[in-house]
């Protein structure tokens, strides 16, 4: 009896297929510094003497393509962005290519390998005020104190809290808490009025120094939780 041939399915072969385009794409140098900065701007040749000149910057050309229309299209000017204060947030620098990457979790930053690996441990956790006066303290999962199939199950919790307390996305601050105060109301007569978020952290001062492992904390967010959009998600409306 032949032995039967296992094939994948072609949205699997797709997908695979995807994935290597954008890690290529991603693995591309940018662009030179004057077409980044708009100094030297594309233009068709316009007679045969420019040909040369021109199919000599095509491979530039296509960094320049790879870079702002498929991995970080500057979408500040778009409609509906342009003028308001999303025009400030990294969100608007995300192509195509990156959030398919970034949203199935398929990438990989190296920072652990950079000349300065990081040396700050930082953990967060919520303090959610009641109606009634009443106070509760949660801590975000933490991966050293998880087993280890939780730890697999919720290392995504880890990495969105690395970039979710950072200054520079603090936009997210608001929506983090409001989820905080939504996953801790219980009862529709006693709900959450306040999420004070707290950062503790710890900066190890190196390999052959001997420390005392004390970390310092502060309030880095004190959120007004919407009761009315808390009622609305839990049906009590």
């Amino acid at each position: 009896m032949a032995r039967r041939t296992r094939n994948a399915h072609p949205l699997v072969k797709w997908l695979v297929a995807a994935h290597v385009f954008a890690i290529t794409v991603f693995s591309l140098p940018r662009p030179p510094e004057a077409m980044r900065n708009g100094v030297v701007v594309f233009q068709w040749p316009t007679s045969p003497a420019e040909v040369p000149a021109f199919a000599s910057e095509l491979p530039d050309w296509f960094l320049y393509a790879c870079f702002y229309h498929l991995r970080s299209p500057d979408l500040t000017e778009a409609p509906g962005i342009k003028g308001t204060e999303w025009a400030a947030h990294p969100m608007v620098q995300e192509g195509p290519l990156t959030y398919f990457l970034l949203r199935l979790g398929t990438w990989q930053y190296w920072d652990m390998f950079a000349p300065n690996p990081a040396d700050t441990d930082v953990w967060v956790d919520a303090e959610v005020e009641y109606a009634d006066g009443t106070k509760f303290v949660g801590g975000y999962p933490r991966m050293f104190a998880l087993e280890p199939p939780q730890k697999y199950l919720k290392e995504r919790y880890r990495k969105f809290l690395e970039r979710a307390h950072l200054e520079s996305n603090s936009f997210l601050w608001p929506i983090f808490a409001q989820r905080i105060a939504l996953e801790q109301a219980h009862d529709p007569a006693n709900l959450p009025v306040r999420v004070r978020l707290k950062r503790h952290f710890f900066v190890f001062p190196g390999p052959d120094v001997k420390f005392k492992e004390e970390y310092s904390e502060f309030v880095y967010h004190d959120h007004k939780v919407d009761t009315d959009a808390i009622l609305r998600a839990k049906g009590w409306q």
